[in-house]
């Protein structure tokens, strides 16, 4: 099975999504290199695509899976994350059309398939309990 990491990154009331080049919307991941943590792999692929630098909690991961193209297993294991930094994005232009800053209202609505939307109900939920307790 094919896994690849990201974050869900929390600043201020708003998520970061990213539009990837095939126009889906969705969180910022990627595939994890020889060596590389899951948690490693989600903040280098966050800060590659979108020039964000994040600083995951570890305590919590949230697992996607899928068929790509109908026939290959994925997994994608998603981290709630925080801003370490700078909020201006900077895109990867090889690999994402476009991202931005995103209400925190909104995020369920952007997403583009059912699993991300079932993925963000739990990440909301698990940080509105953690977080904002």
């Amino acid at each position: 099975m094919e896994k690849s990491c990201g974050c869900i990154v929390f600043n201020n009331g708003k998520v970061l999504i990213e539009k990837s080049l095939h126009g889906f919307y969705g969180f910022p991941k990627g595939h994890i290199e020889a060596g590389e943590t899951y948690e490693e792999c989600a903040v280098r692929e966050t800060f590659e695509e979108t020039g964000i630098k994040a600083v995951i909690d570890p305590k919590y991961s949230f697992k996607v899976n899928y068929l790509m193209r109908e026939k290959y297993p994925k997994q994608v294991i998603y981290f709630i994350a925080f801003l370490n930094g700078s909020d201006r994005i900077k895109i990867q232009e090889s690999e994402v059309e476009s991202a931005c800053w995103v209400d925190i209202s909104k995020v369920r609505e952007m997403l583009s398939f059912d699993n991300l939307r079932s993925l963000w109900d739990e990440v909301y939920v698990k940080y509105m309990e953690v977080y904002c307790g």
